[in-house]
């Protein structure tokens, strides 16, 4: 066996990639059954009997060209002959290279020659409003008044339907009567499901073209640069020998000619507008890449699969999605490409053509009980080694208008096939089929711009930690913008309620820990989220930030529902938390003991260390919020980590202790007993409005009254601190922090 470093193939471009699997597939089928191909370095490997001198020589001499042919479209040269003059040159070729090319021309020639003829029809017709009878170019007034004219709309009209007719009917014709290699070319550009719905896979364009570029057309005329059509040898032309070293062993080569159009396989040479260091540029390639990769396009045959939710079969290419602007640097929400995305195989280990052929062949990658349909389910399949054994890497290719309204394979990435931890958190946003319902929503032509941006940045956030799974930071920003999608959905009711969309569903809490990247924004976001009235789930806090019925949001004929509950709007993380301390006051106020219903659980309660650093303006509040209000869906709220020691001077917070002690959720811990200080909803009231020292005199009377004697005699400070100080009270503490806390505060029966 002999190795070859196919350096000229890579995996990107697309073309290039094509172009191994097309010298694989050629070597095996027409030289060496037993070689092996596999990924190595950025380029193809390839293990054959053939040495250098004869791998050349096969492709030189011995090819024989597979028999891709379009007959269906008019720039192949079947329906139109003026389109193809090529085509011709292969059908008279007395070469024995060309004996199964020249076989299937002969059959589709028969096969549309009444096609042919409605299309000559429609020409005729047209060329009515262009050439008078005398031979005269007709004006362009007198052209428009022949193309207006009902007669010739009908004639017209009537010699379109019988052209679509026959071709719809020549083209299941033609899958019942082909075989060999145009039969594989016709599986691989279009392929007939058992309704007999046309399926056009977008790694072929529209069956086989894209736009006006027929690729059947310029892979022969690829072959005509190549070989001496019309000799009976075949014989290669003199640059084909060069071309060929370039094609298979060098890379990011130069050598090629400037008139053969790339399509979508090859962006760099596309050619057009700013392609070069001038204003435009011609397309340009190695006529062998051109040959080769449509080669190579005959190993991805579509396979038929059936939905698990329907009878309806539908068609799906090898390892195709639908196209997600999201997870590359160029993505904007306007761009979904409706050709959608390719994802490509990259292997590690040797692999015979059979294998190749049945990787292709099951062409899918699990999620679930079913397959991935969208970019972002495929990276979460990826990501779970939900996919077939040997594959280390996915290239991704976007089918995206770029230079103009050009169609072209635009590289999106790599992807490892790796495990990555915590993947099973992503199945809580499939409950209820949430984050479906949320992208149907976004698709809909009237979704408010800030919820389709919303909605991309989410399916940003879930393949970053598809990608980086045991990174806390990813798993935040997933959080975040969890959050900023349900805020788009209260800021859009009607058009919510309308959709039928639902609140961020219950989350497990593997989040939590996914999550901690043991920052004090995290600790308190998750603190704040925690808390209900009792500690165990009752009237949670979430209440105050959504209008909720369960687990759907609470809705009347306008929309959303405006809930008297709901005093908590995302304009500031100050505003909110003081206007959910009031909240809950108002609500203490109707039951017994006037205590302040905020509980956490004990190990979800805040570190007074993080409160001192909230007070002193060192967090980021938009953090804190954002995290929070998505860590509001925790099914069961709890710090996956035990809880250090306080790390806090004391002194600096008594300030903070004497606003606190008066607005606890349970009685004081007071040496062998308890003492019960009543809370009064016009202490924060006073904070509110930045009164500090108003509230701190309230606050010193109501310890007084409790019989505890604060050290405090007289509170001064800003109006900005005193609100900071009534926002700080939303924050869970435990009974322990809150006896440290008396400690400081409070004087004992030995102090004079």
């Amino acid at each position: 066996m002999h190795l070859h470093h196919l350096t000229g193939c890579s995996p990107q471009p697309l073309a290039h990639y094509l172009k191994g699997l097309g010298i694989i597939r050629l070597v095996a089928e027409q030289a060496d059954p037993d070689a092996c191909a596999w990924w190595q370095d950025e380029q193809m490997m390839l293990a054959t009997a053939l040495d250098k001198e004869q791998l050349i020589s096969f492709f030189l001499n011995d090819y024989k060209p597979s028999a891709i042919i379009a007959p269906w479209n008019k720039g192949s040269g079947f329906v139109f002959a003026q389109a193809n003059p090529t085509l011709d040159v292969i059908r008279n070729s007395q070469s024995v290279r060309f004996s199964e090319f020249k076989a299937a021309i002969e059959l589709a020639f028969q096969q549309t020659s009444e096609l042919a003829k409605a299309d000559d029809a429609i020409r005729v017709i047209k060329g009515e409003s262009k050439i008078g009878p005398d031979g005269r170019r007709l004006t362009k007034t007198e052209a428009e008044a022949i193309r207006e004219s009902p007669a010739y709309k009908a004639r017209l009209r009537a010699a379109e339907a019988k052209f679509k007719a026959l071709k719809e009917n020549d083209i299941p014709a033609m899958r019942r009567s082909w075989r060999g290699s145009h039969l594989n070319w016709f599986d691989s550009a279009m392929s007939l499901g058992p309704d007999g719905k046309i399926d056009r896979p977008s790694i072929l364009g529209s069956g086989g073209n894209d736009g006006k570029n027929d690729f059947t057309k310029q892979y022969m005329e690829s072959l005509g640069k190549l070989m001496e059509l019309s000799s009976p040898e075949a014989a290669p032309l003199p640059q084909a020998t060069p071309w060929l070293e370039t094609s298979l062993f060098e890379k990011n080569s130069t050598n090629s000619v400037t008139d053969l159009p790339v399509g979508q396989f090859l962006p760099g040479q596309a050619g057009g507008a700013n392609m070069t260091a001038g204003f435009d540029a011609n397309a340009g390639a190695n006529p062998w890449d051109y040959v080769l990769m449509i080669e190579g396009s005959l190993v991805l045959l579509p396979t038929i699969t059936k939905k698990a939710s329907s009878r309806q079969a539908f068609l799906a290419a090898p390892f195709a999605v639908r196209g997600q602007s999201t997870g590359y640097a160029s993505a904007s929400a306007p761009e979904g490409s409706e050709r959608g995305e390719q994802w490509m195989p990259l292997w590690s280990n040797p692999a015979t053509l059979q294998e190749i052929r049945a990787l292709f062949g099951a062409g899918r990658v699990q999620l679930g009980r079913g397959s991935a349909g969208r970019s972002v389910d495929f990276a979460r399949a990826v990501a779970r080694l939900g996919t077939a054994r040997g594959v280390s890497q996915f290239q991704r290719f976007g089918y995206l208008e770029r230079n103009g309204q050009s169609n072209l394979a635009i590289p999106l990435g790599r992807w490892q096939v790796v495990a990555q931890p915590n993947q099973e958190l992503l199945d809580d946003l499939d409950r209820f089929g949430w984050i479906d319902a949320v992208r149907r929503a976004a698709s809909d032509k009237n979704a408010p711009k800030s919820f389709t941006t919303a909605t991309m940045v989410l399916d940003e956030a879930i393949m970053a930690v598809c990608s980086h799974g045991n990174e806390p930071d990813r798993w935040q920003n997933l959080l975040m913008a969890l959050a900023e999608l349900e805020a788009q959905m209260l800021s859009s009711g009607k058009f919510t309620k309308d959709k039928n969309l639902r609140p961020i569903p219950a989350l497990s809490q593997g989040w939590a820990r996914a999550a901690d990247n043991g920052s004090p924004e995290y600790r308190l976001a998750l603190a704040l989220a925690a808390q209900s009235v009792d500690g165990r789930g009752h009237n949670p806090v979430r209440m105050h930030w959504l209008p909720l019925d369960g687990f759907r949001f609470a809705q009347d004929a306008s929309g959303l529902r405006k809930e008297p509950a709901v005093v908590c709007f995302g304009a500031s993380l100050e505003d909110d938390l003081t206007s959910l301390v009031q909240r809950r006051l108002v609500m203490a106020t109707r039951g017994a003991g006037a205590l302040l219903p905020l509980q956490a659980p004990d190990q979800c309660t805040a570190r007074l260390s993080d409160i001192r650093t909230f007070l002193a303006y060192g967090l980021d509040d938009r953090r804190v919020l954002s995290l929070a209000r998505s860590l509001m869906a925790l099914e069961r709220p709890q710090r996956p980590h035990s809880t250090p020691g306080q790390n806090a001077d004391l002194h600096e917070l008594a300030l903070f202790a004497l606003f606190r002690l008066v607005c606890l959720p349970w009685k004081l811990p007071r040496g062998s007993g308890e003492v019960h200080v009543r809370c009064d909803p016009a202490i924060v009231s006073r904070l509110a409005a930045g009164d500090l020292a108003t509230a701190g005199q309230m606050a010193i009377a109501r310890l007084s009254a409790s019989g505890l004697r604060p050290k405090i005699r007289h509170v001064v400070g800003s109006p900005q601190l005193a609100r900071r100080l009534a926002s700080a009270l939303a924050f869970p503490i435990s009974g322990y922090s809150a006896t440290l806390l008396a400690e400081c505060l409070l004087k004992t029966s030995d102090d004079n």
